[in-house]
């Protein structure tokens, strides 16, 4: 566990900052049935069979007709002749990563100040301290650090918030939060529902990943998705209001998970600044720089270089075009694991992380869009691309609502390298394919206007807020009779039951520990490739001449070679298991096995009625005590 504890200026006065920096945008990095019992096991069902939503128009429509702006909008009732401050508290784990959630909350930020608001970030020492003032210091905002954080291993500079110190949770009732506003939940987000219940504070959030999708892409950990969805249903139950990107999220999270039984669940809808994502930043320039001739198509990926990206499918479809006789580059901006993978790819330039008017170049001088991710909540990349004008081709159920197909792209069936090859060759072959579907890109980006959908989101802290007043008698109990059912509250009515803390200190830890094991297991790995290559070198050089040039020949050639094995040991992404070694491939077997993931379940199934069985017993214990307390009252007065 990590600590520290860090704070941006604050200062109490009332100061309202009306001038709106710019925002400039990064690559952005970021749930399945709930299993009951054991015969609803089926993990291979990843995804709904939904009509796609491609096959809807926005020709024609304005801003408020689309089905991204459906935000089930709200008419804020004025309970109160005067209108009360905002004070918005907003947990984002991961504020100092810079991707596609913490972009939004920062533009989400910038909103509140220049209304007059204030704010509070709380979040965990993930990513760097300089990106902590992004947004420039203002006297109504503070930003603090959790005491407790635990590093998730296979995220880079990612962490998991663990607890509230009480020093923190002194901080919060300093800043007296008018509303709460989740970013994404852990461990951490049990205890500040608990706060928001014990101090009857209007709590919500927002959905902008679909985390327990990620452990499917890990080897070893697919058993933490049902896991993370029981974990994440449970929080969710607790709050007020959750609002998603898309039609099609909503409607997986209610087909899959009955969510709307546990909250509701709402749209708001993402947007871009078609000033600072525009054709304008087209630039021969760039070209000039990477060497790409001026009438060579160029094929771009933005995103982080990690296997739920599909990185695979990319990788797959610029080699089979390789094969081809055709004039084309690939570029890629952003890092990860696959690092590798990419820049040993014929016809490929891979930039690294890239923002501000470089990543404006970089996307308004490519040519084709090619992001074939499947955990893509709404795809922020998709419509800053489409918005540079670019073709789109990406998966149809992630980043499908931004594509009309065969208008402005083409909606790719999930994890078919066939769908998106031929999308992309179609879109290579015909310039004039190309010119169309970029004005169409334009043409759709332009709906989509970052300035209002993001005040939108005030307007909902102020339905939230009158909502929880007016509806529920600023109670959350209230609130928690409406929403009681045989599909809610599956792991009891209290946010935090007895034994829920040691439960997730065990599940965390697990998690640590496996990864720290398959580290050593892979360290132990190459420490034995190295020796065996160094013998073997040695060996050869025994068996040459007494030529000194010979033998720092034979070294030399080896030690290329030995450095060439170990990049192409990752050059085929997905294939990682026969590169593992025997100790590591038979762990993750296990760890991935069907056997032990109907232990997971059956455990869920035992912590579930456990849970809930704790959760009375503590309603009963203070519902005893109440009336306990009653009787000796009504006593007294006799």
């Amino acid at each position: 566990m990590k600590r520290r504890t860090s704070a941006a200026p604050h200062r109490d006065s009332k100061l309202r900052d009306t001038a709106k920096n710019e925002v400039t945008s990064s690559t952005s990095p970021p749930s399945g049935q709930i299993f009951s019992n054991l015969n609803e096991l089926d993990m291979t069902s990843t995804h709904l069979k939904t009509p796609s939503l491609t096959e809807s128009s926005y020709s024609g429509l304005s801003e408020e007709s689309l089905p991204l702006f459906a935000t089930d909008e709200e008419s804020p009732s004025n309970s109160s002749d005067e209108k009360q401050e905002l004070r918005v508290l907003i947990y984002a784990p991961c504020y100092n990563v810079i991707d596609g959630v913490t972009l939004t909350i920062r533009k989400l930020e910038r909103e509140i100040l220049a209304s007059g608001g204030r704010v509070f970030i709380l979040s965990t020492d993930s990513g760097s301290s300089n990106n902590t003032n992004l947004v420039p210091c203002h006297p109504n905002r503070t930003v603090h650090f959790l005491d407790n954080s635990v590093d998730i291993f296979f995220l880079e500079n990612y962490s998991l918030g663990y607890t509230l110190s009480q020093h923190q949770e002194e901080q919060i009732k300093e800043f007296n939060p008018t509303v709460i506003h989740i970013t994404a939940v852990d461990i951490t987000t049990s205890h500040i529902i608990s706060y928001a219940r014990n101090m009857q504070v209007p709590l919500m959030g927002t959905y902008h990943s679909n985390i327990p999708d990620y452990f499917l892409f890990q080897p070893g950990l697919t058993w933490m998705k049902p896991m993370l969805e029981s974990l994440f249903r449970h929080l969710y139950n607790f709050f007020q209001c959750i609002y998603v990107p898309t039609p099609y999220i909503r409607g997986s999270l209610i087909e899959q998970q009955k969510m709307d039984r546990a909250t509701d669940v709402k749209i708001w809808g993402r947007g871009v600044d078609t000033n600072s994502f525009s054709p304008s930043h087209r630039t021969q320039q760039f070209r000039r720089t990477h060497n790409i001739p001026d009438n060579c198509p160029v094929i771009l990926f933005v995103g982080r270089l990690v296997p739920e990206k599909r990185i695979d499918i990319f990788v797959d479809v610029i080699r089979r075009l390789n094969t081809k006789n055709i004039n084309f580059r690939a570029v890629v901006v952003g890092a990860g694991p696959s690092d590798g993978v990419v820049q040993s790819i014929k016809n490929t330039i891979h930039l690294g992380w890239l923002d501000g008017q470089n990543l404006r170049e970089a996307y308004a001088s490519s040519d084709i869009f090619l992001f074939p991710s499947s955990v893509e909540t709404f795809g922020n990349v998709t419509l800053e691309a489409a918005a540079s004008g670019l073709p789109l081709v990406v998966e149809a159920h992630c980043s499908g609502h931004l594509v009309k197909d065969g208008v402005n792209g083409y909606a790719c069936e999930t994890g078919s390298v066939d769908s998106f090859y031929e999308g992309t060759l179609a879109l290579l072959l015909d310039a004039n394919k190309r010119k169309s579907y970029s004005d169409q890109s334009i043409i759709m980006s332009k709906t989509m206007d970052e300035t209002k959908i993001v005040r939108q989101m005030l307007r909902h802290y102020e339905c939230i807020t009158n909502e929880f007043e007016d509806s529920y008698g600023r109670k959350h109990q209230n609130r928690d009779k409406k929403f009681k059912n045989q599909d809610s509250f599956l792991l009891g009515m209290d946010p935090r039951p007895l034994g829920f803390g040691t439960t997730c200190a065990i599940l965390v830890n697990t998690m640590l520990f496996i990864g720290w094991l398959l580290k050593v297991l892979k360290w132990c790995k190459e420490k034995h490739a190295m020796l065996l290559s160094h013998c073997r070198i040695k060996r050869k050089v025994s068996l040459l001449p007494t030529t000194s040039e010979n033998q720092e020949d034979v070294v030399r050639k080896e030690g290329d070679a030995l450095i060439s094995h170990k990049v192409d040991g990752d050059k085929d992404v997905g294939k990682e298991g026969k590169r593992r070694g025997l100790l590591i491939d038979m762990l993750v077997r296990c760890l991935d096995s069907r056997f032990f993931l109907r232990i997971v379940l059956f455990i869920l199934v035992i912590l579930r009625h456990f849970f809930c069985f704790m959760s009375w017993l503590k309603f009963m214990c203070i519902y005893g005590r109440i009336c306990k307390g009653r009787n000796k009252s009504l006593r007294q007065k006799n």
